[in-house]
């Protein structure tokens, strides 16, 4: 994978990392995987690269992130 190719994956994970909470919040990470793997696959994402951004979405790494970032809590709801 190219380092553009990486960046693009990176940026649509970010993006729909919490697709899953509004359908159901308990089982989040679940549902998340499911609707992502569908999108990725729809973009044409090979399997290597949707295995990866599950292994992401599943620790809830970005998720973590996010929360711990000063400058990202900070801004919560701005």
């Amino acid at each position: 994978m190219t380092e553009d190719e990486l960046k693009k994956l990176l940026r649509t994970v970010v993006s729909f990392h919490d697709l899953g909470k509004p359908v159901s919040h308990e089982h989040q990470h679940r549902t998340t995987t499911i609707l992502l793997t569908s999108l990725l696959d729809h973009l044409h994402y090979n399997k290597k690269q949707i295995e990866f951004a599950l292994a992401l979405i599943d620790q809830d790494i970005l998720g973590n992130y996010l929360k711990s970032d000063p400058i990202l809590a900070t801004n919560k709801g701005q």
